[in-house]
């Protein structure tokens, strides 16, 4: 049984109600190809779909499915082999406030140490990741407009 079998009937339901059985399709398609990246702190851009899964993984970064998809993944025993710290460092930012290269993958990482160490998500923090994939891309939205300005 594959990584993307074990995890449809938990993550469909929550993660993905009301979406095309296609489209759920792709979308499981993605989480297998960013598990792969987080296990093995790859670069996106080297493995076989993940530019596009890159894509997905922002936006449910963003609107907090990927807290939700990172909990069922820590159940699975997905996370187990991860990394502890990742090649981009261990600080999704810098002394500035900046976002570090590799945000996306410094945050989950951290995130599934947490939940190793406390031993599962906590249920009265539901969303733990989303604040921080939000303030990267309020960073980024500014410095687009700040320069579009001039």
């Amino acid at each position: 049984m594959s990584a993307l079998q074990r995890w449809w009937p938990t993550v469909l339901p929550d993660v993905f109600a009301g979406y095309p059985r296609q489209l759920c399709l792709k979308c499981l398609g993605h989480v297998d190809v960013i598990a792969q990246v987080l296990q093995q702190d790859s670069i996106w851009s080297t493995v076989d779909g993940g530019t596009s899964a890159y894509r997905n993984a922002r936006k449910w970064g963003l609107s907090g499915k990927w807290d939700m998809i990172l909990a069922v993944l820590y159940e699975s025993g997905a996370t187990e082999n991860w990394p502890t710290v990742s090649r981009w460092g261990a600080e999704p930012f810098n002394s500035f406030g900046f976002p570090n290269s590799g945000v996306f993958t410094i945050i989950s990482l951290r995130q599934a140490l947490v939940y190793k160490h406390e031993g599962g998500p906590a249920l009265d923090e539901p969303m733990p990741m989303q604040q921080l994939f939000q303030r990267a891309a309020n960073w980024r939205v500014a410095v687009n407009w700040r320069v579009a300005e001039n």
